[in-house]
């Protein structure tokens, strides 16, 4: 765990005045932890002072300084307090902690960027230049080489940013002592068009859920950004403001993980991510739920029914013929004379049980799980074929029966469960929701049948 410790004052932007005392920690490069230490006689007066109606809530933006440099903590929550003989201890957690330096802010309406730099971890493994020539110097019993700020063209995000990406390749070696650093990343740098500013909130939404979401899904494993940070004139001269966030970093997993797989795509990498932008924008849903599965652990059977979850609101929100009929004749020809039938007619005095009738007949017109989800295996069927042995006719009621088991727990569904192989289910049932994506997206279907097939 990397700590850097700081103390220095701190204060709310609508009390100035009063300022308190406190050290600022960054946890493992992502998390801002203020903790602040009083006086146990005068803890509570001076907290009331800081922070008044002080509780254990949510404060949207604390500002402090630590000798020269300024910071910026937004989101910030207490998650303990301690009071002992003659000392109090409060501590606070901030989900964005932004290292100003020397630039001093005095709003949140401040905190506002045109442009955004940042890392996926490993990510020039994939993707950047793989040919390092190394000059060596038998002398000076060292080598190095920096090969740096290969730059890629500018290509287009939606209508309001542009990006590129940033290969550099450091590498020292010292004969001696046989000391080796070597350190190669890719960098993506975004630009808002016609210098539109951006809060740090959207900034990272944005990457978390266009970059960040497209190479994990691609890579299998959780792509985490990391050194974030943004860029400002201040008197013509460039100056860097890191952020912190707090995000979900997990441990790699390198049994489903091929390095430099992505090389066959390079070329239409830039039209994918703009294709899946644009998809991501419109249903944000389904790979919002996909995405869960990289960020979190748990157990197999939660992650299949996350992946079930996908494939369900991907196939509404995307797929044609959502419902058996049209919807407006459903509503006015079978909801809406069933609902007074069931409120109205039906000898039933428990309104529990009319709400639930009424929620069957509401729904009933859309396709059931099943009808949807061998419309996608038999829509794809040809190059699900390349991947797996994947039947709609079979595997189609496996996955419902398994679904259907782990969510209701019924008895008449366990003996058909139990027959099943949830891993196997597992990996069908990404597949299916991997090469449904891709397809939205244009991809050609050699780079989804080498992707996906290097993953499974």
């Amino acid at each position: 765990m990397r700590k850097a410790e700081n103390f220095g004052v701190f204060w709310l932007p609508n009390s100035p005045d009063h300022k308190f005392h406190g050290e600022l920690t960054i946890v493992d490069d992502c998390m801002g932890v203020l903790t602040i230490h009083v006086g146990s006689g005068e803890a509570w007066s001076t907290m009331s002072n800081s922070f008044p109606n002080f509780t254990w809530e949510t404060y949207p933006l604390i500002f402090g300084k630590i000798g020269y440099s300024h910071y910026v903590l937004k989101k910030v929550r207490q998650y303990s307090s301690e009071v002992t003989t003659g000392r109090a201890t409060y501590r606070f957690e901030a989900d964005i902690t932004i290292d100003l330096g020397g630039l001093s802010l005095q709003n949140e309406k401040e905190i506002a960027f045109n442009n955004m730099r940042f890392s996926l971890e490993d990510l020039f493994f994939y993707i950047g230049q793989k040919n390092v020539v190394l000059n060596m110097n038998h002398e000076q019993r060292e080598c190095g080489i920096q090969y740096k700020e290969l730059k890629s063209d500018n290509f287009m995000l939606g209508n309001d940013f542009t990006y590129f990406f940033n290969h550099s390749y450091d590498y020292t070696l010292e004969y001696g002592n046989y000391n080796f650093k070597a350190e190669a990343r890719t960098d993506i740098e975004i630009t808002s068009k016609k210098d539109k500013y951006v809060s740090v909130e959207k900034w990272l939404e944005l990457i978390e859920r266009s970059f960040s979401m497209l190479f994990t899904f691609l890579i299998g494993r959780y792509m985490c950004p990391i050194n974030v940070k943004t860029k400002v004139l201040t008197d013509s001269k460039p100056h860097f403001i890191r952020i912190y966030y707090r995000y979900f970093k997990k441990k790699k997993d390198y049994k489903r993980n091929k390095r430099m797989r992505l090389g066959s795509i390079i070329p239409k990498l830039p039209t994918y991510l703009s294709l899946f932008y644009d998809f991501e924008k419109r249903y944000p849903q389904a790979t919002d739920i996909y995405f869960s599965l990289y960020r979190h652990d748990d157990i197999l059977e939660y992650k299949f029914l996350t992946a079930v979850y996908s494939i369900e609101t991907f196939s509404r929100d995307t797929l044609e013929d959502h419902f058996y009929i049209d919807e407006n004749d459903f509503k006015s020809k079978c909801y809406e004379p069933l609902k007074q039938v069931i409120f109205h007619e039906l000898n039933i005095n428990n309104r529990s049980l009319q709400e639930n009738l009424l929620d069957r007949v509401r729904y009933a017109n859309q396709r059931s799980f099943i009808t949807l989800l061998k419309d996608i295996i038999e829509k794809h069927r040809d190059l699900l074929s390349e991947i797996a042995e994947i039947c709609p006719d079979k595997d189609s009621p496996n996955i419902r029966d398994m679904r259907n088991w782990l969510t209701h727990y019924d008895p008449k569904t366990k003996k058909k469960a139990d027959k099943l192989d949830l891993i196997e289910l597992y990996d069908k049932v990404r597949i299916i929701f991997e090469v449904a994506l891709y397809k939205q997206i244009n991809m050609e279907d050699d780079h989804i049948i080498s992707i996906v097939k290097a993953i499974y």
